[in-house]
């Protein structure tokens, strides 16, 4: 499975988070980011096979940002962790459809136990050279 994981330098969490989802998805193929324009960039090239696409936000501001991208994320599942309960910043997780919302406060292991199910859904094809 394919992750892309925007982390805000910023924060302390995202430090956590990309230890956590190494540890829980040791097969996955992670591309991580920490420059919104970076992502875009890389989101406006072929994905090839990108399943999932996870955003640790540390505000409301950068969420504004990363849902002017929504298009460039229509086939691809996302996972919002949000930094506050706001309700402007709360209606960020209904308006992109991601498949899973939650809160800096929350038990980011939360993240890595929906990548693991959204990961059997989608095994990793080996490659066949014939």
């Amino acid at each position: 499975m394919k992750v892309i994981l925007y982390e805000n330098s910023e924060t302390h969490a995202g430090v956590s988070l990309r230890r956590m989802i190494e540890d829980g998805l040791p097969e996955a193929d992670i591309s991580f980011f920490s420059s919104l324009d970076r992502l875009s960039d890389r989101l406006r090239r072929p994905l090839h096979h990108v399943s999932v696409a996870v955003f640790l936000m540390a505000s409301g501001h950068e969420g504004q940002k990363v849902k002017s991208m929504r298009t460039l994320l229509e086939d691809i599942r996302t996972i919002l962790v949000l930094p506050d309960r706001a309700v402007e910043t709360a209606t960020l997780g209904i308006e992109m459809k991601a498949s899973f919302t939650t809160y800096m406060d929350s038990d980011l292991q939360d993240v890595v136990s929906v990548l693991q199910k959204i990961s059997r859904q989608h095994p990793i094809e080996p490659i066949r050279i014939h």
